[in-house]
């Protein structure tokens, strides 16, 4: 019986990809930086969790030599340029992230947000959506040393909840992200985002094909059968 719905990564709560490297563009823009991520570099990134590891490996690959100051300062600028963006744009909750939130609401199960992003950036976004209250843990990058796919994030959920691993759902938006929560022994609902439908999803345990469209989404029935199917298998 399951106990906890874990939402992981705020690219699984709110579409938010194509801000967020709005955002790197202009703080790097910004600090003279002539460096501009296109969609198809910025997709290849997304495979690497926490923005500071994205900007190190790509700083090494491309022989910039960035410092590890120069990183901070990017990445600090680039959160506060996102917040203002998020702020600006509005954007809605996912329509299956919505539709799995109230499932969970309507029968009593524990909501936790597990992501590597900053305390900032998820506050902004749980202030749009009006889901200050709705968590009973969140877990950001200031309570971790490790970013996905290291399980940490997801052991600490567990351990605030006082709950087992099998008792809760993850719903990861992107493979390191999904090798996270199954490294921490959690099962897993793949819901792929606009610039993470590319990666593989092989390791989850049901995953939310991207040609159904809001209104199924949006079906009450559909978590619950989700939910069914996983416990079966």
């Amino acid at each position: 019986m399951y106990k906890a719905i874990l939402v992981g990564s705020i690219g699984t709560f709110v579409e938010t990809s194509e801000l967020q490297r709005e955002a790197y563009n202009q703080a790097m823009s910004q600090l003279g930086i002539d460096w501009h991520w296109d969609l198809s570099t910025y997709r290849a990134l997304l495979e690497i969790n926490g923005g500071k590891k994205r900007l190190e490996m790509l700083s090494d690959a491309t022989n910039r030599k960035l410092t590890p100051e120069k990183i901070e300062q990017i990445h600090k600028l680039k959160t506060t340029i996102a917040c203002k963006l998020i702020q600006e744009k509005k954007p809605s909750i996912r329509p299956f992230t919505k539709n799995i939130i109230d499932y969970a609401q309507a029968h009593d199960l524990s909501l936790g947000l597990v992501t590597s992003t900053s305390k900032t950036n998820v506050d902004t976004l749980l202030q749009i959506t009006g889901l200050e209250s709705s968590f009973k843990t969140i877990i950001t990058q200031e309570n971790l040393t490790e970013s996905k796919p290291s399980p940490q994030g997801y052991q600490q959920a567990l351990g605030n909840l006082n709950i087992k691993a099998h008792e809760a759902i993850a719903l990861e938006d992107s493979f390191q992200s999904i090798l996270a929560a199954t490294r921490a022994g959690i099962k897993v609902i793949g819901y792929g985002g606009a610039n993470t439908q590319t990666q593989v999803f092989d390791f989850c345990d049901y995953y939310i094909s991207p040609t159904l469209d809001d209104s199924q989404l949006t079906d009450h029935e559909l978590v619950a059968n989700i939910l069914q199917k996983i416990e079966n298998n």
